[in-house]
């Protein structure tokens, strides 16, 4: 089951025209043009509406990075603005969006009628310009009229700060005033508790009390350009500045990073957080340990006795896979090896069956459980997909993802990811592998009925 993750956002007013009731709200209307016309009509009727009491919270829904984020029915403030372009440009990071069809990209996630009829009447003039254009149209459309100026008089912020910049100051000064509070509690707590101990030296100056007027550090600048992009690129928190962390900016309970010790951020700290990626077992120069001969023929030694076995045959399923360079699906051996992380394919096999090369976002490196620690780790940087069958066509296994791997000892390595994704539990005693959701042993398929 899919995980959604929603983003509320509190309820504002939307400015109105001098003409309009309080019971009234305006919404773009949607008409027809001819397409030849250089420009399109700005026209605007006035609907009715709910009181804002009424109004319900905008919810911005998006179950995955790469999938397009949601934007509900609901009031359209520049929370909602901001809100909704980050989810934007995270879905245009993880999915490589084409900058000319970015706006096309995310115009089914308007689900707001006022905001889908807004976005139809101007649809082409929308779609040929930058996704910066269209943030820009829809907030001149959808906010209170001179709502940037409003909003910075308000927080008395500097004037330069641009809406994403604004809200991280606000957030900063919000967590910065709490933080202040809280210390300033527990040095009133201390100094009443001192009080209590010691009221012959009540009007002597107390050096817990300086601290209440020493509570103010330096001021945390706004993050740069560079530094955005940074954090971006590398996974990174808007607000404790660090790479590479599981949460986002309003999930972040790391707090800022202490201005008197800040430096700004640079590409080394982000390769300095990357974490260290796992070694493949079994793989390399990219290939399986085959079988080989452990003891001399003949040995005596008292070790023979040993009830485990110096090795076991491998599992090796008969499967048959197609690709667009194939006329009919051809027989492989695929070696299965719990014992690997990945799912890996000899190159030569994915020239000979034509089959469509993918790029990793990130590169994967592995060692051989061979090599020792000063040899080059080898990268792999494509993948393919898979659905590899049974020789009778009984089973075929769900798609799965196979990293491209050169000079493989087997065509074919099924590791971790093939048996979690399709169900499978191997017993190594009885030499099964078997689907549970099916029972299907591939090792031991059952006979084939003419």
């Amino acid at each position: 089951m899919k995980e959604t993750y929603r983003l509320y956002v509190s309820d504002h007013a939307t400015a109105l025209p001098s003409d309009a009731t309080p019971n009234t709200r305006i919404a773009p209307k949607k008409t027809y043009y001819d397409s030849s016309s250089d420009s399109e009509p700005d026209q605007t009727h006035i609907l009715p509406s709910r009181s804002r009491k009424m109004m319900k919270s905008t919810v911005i829904e998006q179950s995955a990075p790469n999938k397009p984020p949601k934007l509900t029915a609901g009031e359209i403030t520049p929370q909602v603005t901001c809100d909704w372009e980050n989810a934007c440009d995270t879905y245009f990071l993880h999915k490589q969006v084409d900058a000319t069809d970015q706006v096309k990209m995310i115009a089914s996630g308007m689900a707001d009628p006022r905001l889908r009829t807004w976005y139809l009447s101007q649809r082409a003039t929308l779609n040929a310009g930058t996704f910066s254009d269209y943030m820009t149209a829809l907030r001149n459309a959808w906010l209170e009229k001179h709502w940037a100026t409003k909003l910075r008089k308000k927080s008395k912020l500097a004037d330069d700060l641009t809406l994403k910049e604004w809200i991280e100051e606000v957030k900063y000064l919000d967590d910065k005033c709490l933080e202040d509070l809280a210390s300033q509690r527990k040095i009133a707590k201390e100094i009443h508790r001192s009080s209590k101990r010691n009221t012959t030296t009540a009007n002597k100056p107390s050096s817990l009390s300086s601290k209440m007027y020493n509570t103010s550090s330096p001021r945390l600048g706004s993050l740069t350009e560079t530094e955005r992009a940074l954090l971006m690129k590398h996974k990174g928190c808007f607000k404790c500045r660090k790479f590479y962390v599981s949460h986002q900016s309003k999930d972040c309970t790391n707090g800022a990073p202490d201005a008197s010790s800040y430096k700004t951020l640079t590409e080394s700290n982000a390769n300095a957080a990357k974490p260290k990626t796992k070694p493949v077992a079994a793989v390399g120069p990219v290939g399986a340990v085959m079988p080989s001969s452990v003891l001399d023929d003949g040995s005596d030694s008292e070790d023979d006795m040993c009830i485990a076995p110096f090795e076991t045959a491998h599992l090796i399923w008969p499967c048959l896979l197609m690709g667009p360079s194939s006329e009919s699906p051809e027989h492989f051996k695929a070696l299965i090896d719990h014992g690997s992380h990945l799912v890996l394919i000899d190159e030569n096999i994915v020239k000979r069956l034509g089959l469509h090369r993918r790029k990793l976002h990130t590169k994967i490196e592995a060692n051989s459980a061979f090599m020792d620690n000063s040899s080059s780790p080898f990268s792999f940087s494509e993948y393919v997909l898979l659905s590899p069958s049974s020789v009778n066509h009984d089973w075929t296994l769900r798609t799965i993802c196979a990293i491209i791997a050169p000079d493989l000892a087997v065509p074919l390595l099924l590791g971790g990811p093939f048996l979690s994704h399709n169900c499978l539990v191997i017993d190594h005693d009885r030499r099964t592998c078997i689907a549970k959701d099916s029972n299907y042993n591939l090792l031991n398929p059952p006979a084939y009925k003419p």
